[in-house]
């Protein structure tokens, strides 16, 4: 049958249409995803991809994830919600683009897109890097004060680059340095009110185990005695000098709880062989015993519970020359000459130091009966042979006497550290290398030590071997005084060690060990997530935080409201956490990554000052001058009332701390800034503007940045706050904008006090201007 001619034209326009229409398909198809066109291997490898993208990013919801940058977006999701007025500013921080010119440091926009991104880190986990690093940009505007619809220079100044460039880089270190913590290495760290899965006993109060106890062979073979001061030497001889005023009462005290008695017995019955423990029928004070487990093992360590009768003793004095992280934050090295350490460590030191014999009745421990006594193992010919000088033996109960400085009383801190020191004179390590805040920092470290009760620490930048020799000579010294070293704790001339709670790391950094990091991340976002704690658990947290916070003390500045709602450390009540207490805890886990502490930062080689006056406003000076001299003024900074004159230009000052002369004069010195201050207020107040107005000018300049710097001051008040991080009155929001600058600046501070008369900054405090100096 033929077709007609319409039909065939019908059916020619059809087969075209479907050919074009298939062809278009076919094109689209294969600009879209190929997939037609793609191997069978190349679609396998595209699974593969998106499945890997897929479990990637359901290892968020992980308890711990395997990629700890998860952890980082934890954090930044939980710094918005419930945390007060700092979430609410970083949920609605959006600063507009600001026209013109901006050279200040803050605001501090935000970073997008790409920018700024690390060439080995692919698009999508800088998604969530950028995001953290947003977070700690909005933390430093949110510290130094910054409005939340302030205008904000976009793009970035210079300066502001330098700033991100160096928080990227911090982000990254950190996220590595966490992602190299394994199981079973962190977990001990958590407080005891944060559960988690597979977490050891050991990091909680336990019940008693006799055998798990160190214990010396021999106790008491050091007597501290003959090294104390006379003075000191006269109260601890006498308890009527040591426990003036003491309230009756003191001889009862709470019995054994801490698990079976038996095993008590047993403690007992070892402590009393080595000579730790004497047996009486009476005592004048004493406390109870628990045992807390040691960190990173199975053992645990006995504690004394001393604090009535601490309270009832005199104060004793402030331990001298006591190592902590902001004193090793004045080691200095470069990257060719790194820090190495070498370490040694006391075995049970309070056990090794001999307590006065008359003090012995007011450190009783819980009284155990004769027939205890025997059941551990002591028969009654035995318990005499223990009994006190001048006591004899009955049937009934007796106290166990301390025939040693115990841990758990005041006293016993000071007398272990003195007794270290003298060890270390002895041994030839000299007063001047030791590094503390109450003595000038060493003029070199080619040698310094740093003592914390029964560590010590040796440090050198001299190349390797320097602290061997000086380690080799403390053995032989600690041998002759009877004292027993740890040695399985020695560290030899190493680039990478714990010193006082901080890694050492690399000989060229300070930081928080990784294990305490994931520690305190996991503890926070338990805290956030349940909102309610008592006191004394927030406290535990806040400390660990605080003693990081050492290594970069301006930081100490975040915390207000944590310390109205932390006021009774003994408080045990659990009860809803304020917002604003948790928006704080929250800000300073996000600053942690500023705990990094850069030792081969140099001095700018200047010397700033500035002053303030209520009849005129701001003024800031510097003199420009080598890194030696910045360096030896910074050796004196913030030491105990220590301060400074020029060369002569004025008479000397009725001050009771140690004068340092400068040759350097007060012409030497250019204005930088003489400003009217915009509002009147307190003298102290104005001193901590001009303060911060200096630092604004000194972080314009990139060349600044990453810096120790020296600033003199003539406000005791402000140097002591300034030197130690917080205040409780209105100078805490300038220390908060002191925090973000420094921190943001990477500064180390170095802070003196200069009498007025001295203080090149005076006249322009007082809109007394002089010609600036050319600065080279």
């Amino acid at each position: 049958m033929r077709a007609s001619p319409s039909k065939k034209k019908r059916d020619a326009a059809r087969v075209t249409a479907h050919w074009q229409h298939a062809a278009q398909q076919e094109t689209l198809t294969h600009v879209k995803c190929r997939g037609s066109f793609r191997s069978a291997s190349s679609r396998a490898a595209a699974r593969k991809r998106r499945l890997t993208w897929l479990a990637w990013r359901a290892d968020r919801h992980a308890d711990l994830p395997t990629d700890r940058v998860w952890l980082l977006d934890r954090l930044r999701a939980a710094a918005k919600t419930g945390t007060g007025t700092y979430g609410a500013f970083v949920s609605a921080f959006s600063p507009r683009k600001k026209s013109g010119r901006q050279r200040d440091c803050f605001p501090l926009a935000p970073i997008t897109a790409l920018d700024y991104k690390p060439g080995d880190v692919c698009t999508l986990r800088w998604a969530v890097i950028r995001g953290f690093v947003n977070l700690l940009l909005t933390s430093l505007n949110w510290l130094f004060g910054v409005s939340t619809t302030a205008r904000a220079c976009q793009p970035h100044t210079a300066a502001q680059q330098c700033i991100i460039k160096g928080i990227v880089s911090r982000v990254m270190g950190t996220v590595a340095r966490l992602q190299c913590v394994v199981e079973q290495s962190w977990e001990h760290q958590l407080p005891d009110f944060v559960p988690w899965i597979g977490k050891p006993a050991a990091a909680t109060f336990q019940d008693l185990d006799a055998d798990r106890v160190d214990n010396l062979s021999v106790a008491g073979a050091c007597d501290p005695l003959p090294h104390l001061p006379a003075d000191v030497q006269g109260v601890v001889q006498n308890p009527r000098y040591m426990f003036e005023g003491a309230l009756p009462g003191l001889e009862q005290f709470e019995d054994f709880s801490a698990g079976s008695r038996d095993e008590y017995a047993r403690l007992v019955v070892k402590q009393l062989r080595c000579g730790k423990l004497g047996l009486s029928t009476r005592c004048k004070g004493g406390g109870a015993s628990f045992a807390v487990g040691k960190p990173g093992g199975n053992r645990l360590r006995e504690v004394w519970h001393g604090r009535r009768v601490s309270q009832a003793a005199c104060g004793p004095p402030k331990p001298r020359h006591l190592a902590s992280p902001t004193a090793l934050a004045l080691l200095e090295c470069s990257k060719d000459c790194p820090i190495r350490v070498s370490k040694r460590d006391a075995s049970c030191w309070f056990d090794q130091l001999k307590l006065p014999v008359v003090l012995r009745e007011y450190m009783a421990k819980p009284p155990l009966t004769t027939e205890e006594l025997e059941r551990a193992g002591m028969p009654c010919e035995e318990q005499q042979f223990h009994m006190e000088a001048g006591q004899a033996w009955r049937a009934g109960s007796l106290f166990p006497l301390h025939h040693v400085w115990p841990m758990g009383f005041a006293w016993s801190s000071y007398i272990a550290q003195e007794e270290m020191l003298m060890v270390c004179d002895k041994a030839g390590i000299p007063e001047a290398s030791l590094l503390s805040c109450d003595s000038e920092t060493p003029s070199s470290f080619r040698l310094a030590a740093a003592v914390a009760t029964d560590d010590v620490m040796l440090f050198s930048n001299a190349g390797p071997g320097a602290t061997l020799v000086a380690a080799s000579a403390l053995d032989s010294e600690m041998a002759s005084q009877g004292v027993v070293r740890n040695v399985k704790k020695d560290v030899n001339d190493q680039l990478n060690a714990t010193c006082v709670g901080v890694d050492l790391v690399d000989g060229c950094f300070l930081d928080i060990p990784a294990t305490r990091l994931l520690a305190l991340l996991v503890s926070y976002f338990f805290v956030h997530s349940t909102k309610r704690a008592s006191p004394k658990q927030v406290h535990q947290l806040l400390g660990t935080l605080q003693w990081y916070d050492l290594l970069n003390r301006p930081k100490l500045s975040v915390y207000d409201a944590v310390y109205r709602f932390t006021g009774d450390r003994e408080d045990t009540v659990v009860t809803t956490i304020p917002p604003d207490v948790l928006g704080e805890l929250a800000c300073s886990v996000c600053l942690g990554v500023f705990w990094r502490c850069d030792l081969t930062r140099p001095f700018i080689p200047l010397l700033g000052a500035t002053d303030a006056s209520t009849v005129f406003g701001l003024g800031a000076s510097v003199a420009h001058t080598s890194e030696v001299v910045a360096r030896r003024v910074a050796r004196w900074a913030e030491k105990q009332g220590a301060y400074l004159v020029m060369d002569g230009g004025s008479a000397d000052t009725a001050r009771s701390g140690p004068r340092h002369q400068l040759n350097v004069s007060l012409g030497d010195f250019s204005d930088v800034f003489s400003t009217r201050a915009r509002f009147p207020g307190h003298i102290n107040v104005l001193e901590g503007e001009a303060f911060v107005l200096f630092l604004r000018w000194l972080l314009r300049t990139r060349r600044h940045h990453s810096k120790r710097v020296v600033v003199l001051l003539d406000s005791a008040v402000w140097v002591g706050a300034a030197a130690k991080g917080r205040s409780s009155s209105r100078l805490n929001r300038l220390l908060r904008k002191t925090a973000a600058l420094t921190l943001a600046g990477d500064l180390q501070l170095h802070m003196i006090l200069v009498p007025s008369a001295e203080n090149p900054s005076d006249a322009p405090s007082r809109g007394i201007k002089r010609r600036r100096k050319k600065c080279r």
